[in-house]
């Protein structure tokens, strides 16, 4: 968003590329300014930010399981 401040798509680009690397509240912030930006994106936000928040539950249980095996290990 350095080249157009209030460009919806850059940060829907930038929210979707946070939430792949893992950086939640960095995704949510620019989602978030997307909607109010273009308030007809909504739908689509409140998509990315749900397949987000599956990632983001998929990996805590992956760390869970792992920490757990970590130490049931003899």
């Amino acid at each position: 968003p350095r080249e157009d401040p209030h460009s919806p798509k850059a940060y829907f680009r930038r929210g979707v590329a946070h939430g792949w690397l893992g950086h939640y509240p960095e995704a949510s912030s620019d989602l978030t300014t997307v909607i109010q930006l273009d308030p007809s994106l909504e739908n689509e936000v409140l998509k990315e930010l749900a397949r987000m928040r599956a990632r983001e539950q998929a990996g805590a249980a992956k760390q869970r399981a792992e920490m757990t095996n970590f130490f049931d290990r003899k």
